[in-house]
């Protein structure tokens, strides 16, 4: 049994070793775009707004903490999110949460998914429950009530303000002529193909539409995922180091062990080899 954990702790650990340089990172340039044409990625903000408290701040800056709980403060907050990003899922890399990479890699696809906004916030790329997540935990610093807007393949916000809700979609970007309505007085006032017009075709949007549900207000986004990431993130810091500990004192024991071996055949050597002096000292007697 404890050949067999030896075997396995030596496995993991010179796999954990050889992943590190097998499985870097993607190297993205922020500077190029890899989303649609339509999309208003701005590079600059990447270094700007690292946390969620960058982008409150950035925003106070713009409108004034006072003005928090307005459309316009809202509707700034979504532009900028809209800005940070270019479209395409942030997943973790091998280096970052191993333990997520292999499950999203072998297990399945969304596992290594980012979802903690904060993670969400170290890459220039995100999809659209990604940005969603950031949009929400923004929103919930500044006290704004929010809920999801599930779709078919897709995932956007509605925002409360003065008991109103209001529709946002920072990853697909909309534009509403009219002004920034719910969903539901989008749909009815049949403006919500006009915001989407020109990013995604009339056969996708209706696609798209074709389901829609509201959730809860306020409640976690993919709180699963974030609960396994959570989890995951440590444990997989946690196990590299216990197998680099494991590793080094089995080394340190076998080699001792071999020294200690070498010592004890040695002296049993010794007893065989005549002592000279005692011999020489016999022999003139």
């Amino acid at each position: 049994m404890k050949k067999i954990f030896r075997l396995i702790a030596y496995t993991l650990f010179i796999f954990l070793v050889a992943g590190y340089w097998l499985f870097p990172p993607p190297n993205q340039n922020i500077n190029i775009k890899f989303g649609h044409e339509w999309e208003n990625y701005d590079p600059s903000l990447f270094y700007k707004l690292q946390s969620i408290g960058d982008f409150v701040a950035y925003a106070d800056d713009s409108l004034g903490k006072e003005n928090r709980h307005t459309l316009d403060y809202v509707r700034l907050l979504s532009r900028t999110v809209s800005y940070r990003f270019f479209h395409g899922y942030s997943s973790y890399s091998f280096r970052h949460n191993w333990i997520s990479y292999l499950a999203g890699n072998l297990v399945w696809d969304d596992l290594d998914a980012v979802v903690i906004p904060n993670d969400i916030l170290k890459f220039p790329n995100a999809a659209c429950s990604q940005v969603s997540i950031v949009l929400a935990d923004a929103l919930k610093k500044i006290g704004v009530p929010y809920r999801k807007v599930g779709l078919k393949g897709h995932f956007a916000l509605e925002a409360n303000l003065n008991g109103k809700w209001y529709y946002f979609d920072p990853n697909l970007e909309p534009h509403f002529p009219k002004g920034r309505k719910s969903l539901e007085e989008l749909i009815k006032n049949n403006e919500l193909y006009t915001g989407y017009e020109g990013h995604i075709t009339k056969e996708k949007f209706r696609d798209v539409f074709s389901e829609i549900q509201y959730s809860k207000p306020n409640v976690a986004l993919a709180p699963n995922a974030t609960l396994f990431h959570k989890t995951t993130f440590p444990l997989s810091i946690l196990i590299a180091i216990a197998l680099l500990i494991f590793v080094v004192i089995d080394l340190g024991k076998a080699l001792l062990k071999k020294s200690k071996g070498q010592d004890t055949k040695k002296a049993e050597m010794s007893q065989f080899i005549p002592d000279r002096k005692k011999s020489y000292s016999s022999l003139n007697q």
